[in-house]
Protein backbone atom coordinates (compact mmCIF):
# COMPACT_ATOMS: atom_id res chain seq x y z
CA UNK A 1 0.00 0.00 0.00
CA UNK A 2 3.06 2.36 0.67
CA UNK A 3 4.43 1.53 -2.51
CA UNK A 4 1.30 2.24 -4.00
CA UNK A 5 0.70 5.64 -2.12
CA UNK A 6 4.43 6.85 -3.21
CA UNK A 7 3.58 6.54 -6.56
CA UNK A 8 0.39 8.68 -6.97
CA UNK A 9 2.37 11.32 -4.93
CA UNK A 10 4.74 11.08 -7.51
CA UNK A 11 2.79 11.63 -10.10
CA UNK A 12 0.61 13.91 -8.35
CA UNK A 13 3.95 16.12 -8.30
CA UNK A 14 5.15 15.85 -12.00
CA UNK A 15 1.39 16.79 -12.63
CA UNK A 16 1.64 20.02 -11.38
CA UNK A 17 5.00 21.02 -12.56
CA UNK A 18 4.42 20.25 -15.92
CA UNK A 19 3.71 22.60 -19.20
CA UNK A 20 0.86 22.63 -20.53
CA UNK A 21 0.90 21.70 -24.88
CA UNK A 22 1.02 24.12 -26.82
CA UNK A 23 2.55 26.69 -24.40
CA UNK A 24 6.29 28.21 -23.56
CA UNK A 25 8.00 27.74 -20.18
CA UNK A 26 8.84 30.92 -18.62
CA UNK A 27 11.76 32.00 -17.12
CA UNK A 28 11.25 33.61 -13.57
CA UNK A 29 14.80 35.16 -13.40
CA UNK A 30 13.86 37.19 -16.53
CA UNK A 31 10.66 38.33 -14.82
CA UNK A 32 10.28 41.71 -13.02
CA UNK A 33 10.61 41.74 -9.04
CA UNK A 34 7.33 41.27 -7.75
CA UNK A 35 7.53 40.03 -4.44
CA UNK A 36 4.74 37.31 -5.69
CA UNK A 37 5.05 33.71 -4.10
CA UNK A 38 3.96 32.32 -7.75
CA UNK A 39 5.52 34.23 -10.64
CA UNK A 40 4.00 32.57 -14.21
CA UNK A 41 6.14 29.08 -14.93
CA UNK A 42 4.69 29.03 -18.59
CA UNK A 43 3.17 31.13 -21.09
CA UNK A 44 -0.20 29.97 -23.06
CA UNK A 45 -2.89 31.56 -25.56
CA UNK A 46 -5.39 34.20 -23.49
CA UNK A 47 -8.42 34.63 -25.62
CA UNK A 48 -9.91 38.65 -24.13
CA UNK A 49 -12.55 41.07 -25.38
CA UNK A 50 -11.19 44.64 -26.14
CA UNK A 51 -12.15 47.45 -23.33
CA UNK A 52 -12.82 49.64 -26.09
CA UNK A 53 -14.19 48.17 -28.93
CA UNK A 54 -15.13 44.71 -27.44
CA UNK A 55 -13.91 42.61 -29.97
CA UNK A 56 -12.48 38.73 -29.14
CA UNK A 57 -8.92 38.67 -29.59
CA UNK A 58 -6.17 36.52 -28.07
CA UNK A 59 -2.96 37.46 -26.22
CA UNK A 60 -0.29 35.03 -27.46
CA UNK A 61 1.93 33.30 -25.76
CA UNK A 62 4.81 34.76 -27.15
CA UNK A 63 3.78 38.48 -26.59
CA UNK A 64 2.88 37.73 -22.53
CA UNK A 65 7.19 35.77 -22.67
CA UNK A 66 8.07 39.25 -24.76
CA UNK A 67 6.15 41.67 -22.36
CA UNK A 68 6.99 39.68 -18.95
CA UNK A 69 10.53 38.72 -19.57
CA UNK A 70 11.75 41.16 -22.16
CA UNK A 71 9.71 44.35 -21.45
CA UNK A 72 9.62 43.29 -17.53
CA UNK A 73 5.52 44.21 -17.23
CA UNK A 74 4.12 43.53 -13.90
CA UNK A 75 2.82 39.99 -13.79
CA UNK A 76 -0.06 41.11 -12.72
CA UNK A 77 -1.17 42.92 -15.86
CA UNK A 78 -3.25 41.25 -18.53
CA UNK A 79 -3.97 42.73 -21.94
CA UNK A 80 -7.12 45.00 -22.15
CA UNK A 81 -7.01 46.39 -25.61
CA UNK A 82 -6.84 44.96 -29.22
CA UNK A 83 -3.99 46.39 -31.37
CA UNK A 84 -6.01 48.81 -33.24
CA UNK A 85 -7.23 50.55 -30.19
CA UNK A 86 -3.63 50.75 -28.63
CA UNK A 87 -2.37 52.01 -31.72
CA UNK A 88 -5.75 54.77 -31.16
CA UNK A 89 -4.50 55.58 -27.94
CA UNK A 90 -1.12 56.22 -29.04
CA UNK A 91 -2.08 58.31 -31.38
CA UNK A 92 -4.25 60.61 -29.32
CA UNK A 93 -1.18 60.71 -27.11
CA UNK A 94 1.18 61.95 -29.05
CA UNK A 95 -1.43 64.85 -30.57
CA UNK A 96 -2.09 65.95 -27.27
CA UNK A 97 1.82 66.03 -26.93
CA UNK A 98 1.71 68.38 -30.31
CA UNK A 99 -0.61 70.59 -28.88
CA UNK A 100 0.95 71.07 -25.45
CA UNK A 101 4.62 71.93 -27.44
CA UNK A 102 3.14 74.35 -29.42
CA UNK A 103 1.08 75.87 -26.51
CA UNK A 104 4.13 76.40 -24.38
CA UNK A 105 5.81 77.91 -27.77
CA UNK A 106 2.73 80.44 -27.85
CA UNK A 107 3.22 81.31 -24.22
CA UNK A 108 7.19 81.19 -24.23
CA UNK A 109 6.67 83.94 -27.45
CA UNK A 110 4.13 86.02 -25.40
CA UNK A 111 6.14 86.61 -22.03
Amino acid sequence: MTRKRNKRQRAKEQDEFSIPRKSIPADPSQQAPNNSYTPPLFYEDIEFTCRDCETEEVWTAEQQQWYYDIAKGSIYGRALRCGPCREKIREAKELQRQQMEAADKRRAAES
